[in-house]
């Protein structure tokens, strides 16, 4: 019998390497899946958005499918711009589902000592 995709990801993940360079793919994705996602919220398109930040429509397309690497900065001008900010969470490297509560939510439900 075969491995099933998340028996196979489970044990590749145990691969250091492998596992840091997945992390780095996840993230990249995420980040283009929420400025894609923000952008859509607030009923802008990427030629608007391109030219509110003074930059290419190219780049925005370019963030947007996961193919630039922008700094935390850029992020947080690219939300500014569509007023709105980045939350952060983590959730199960290997977990498909959307990200889990931000840091803030787990703080506030942690156990205070």
């Amino acid at each position: 019998m075969s491995e099933s995709f998340e028996q196979d990801l489970q044990r590749r993940l145990q691969d250091v390497e492998f596992r840091q360079e997945f992390g780095a793919t996840r993230a990249k994705t995420d980040v283009a899946l929420t400025l894609y996602r923000a952008r859509r919220a607030t009923h802008t398109s990427q030629t608007q958005l391109a030219k509110s930040l003074k930059v290419w429509h190219s780049y925005i397309a370019k963030l947007e499918a996961g193919h630039a690497n922008p700094t935390l900065a850029t992020v947080g001008r690219i939300l500014a711009m569509l007023g709105l900010r980045l939350t952060t969470g983590f959730t199960d490297l290997a977990t498909e589902d959307e990200p889990g509560p931000t840091v803030q939510e787990q703080a506030d439900k942690a156990p205070l000592g």
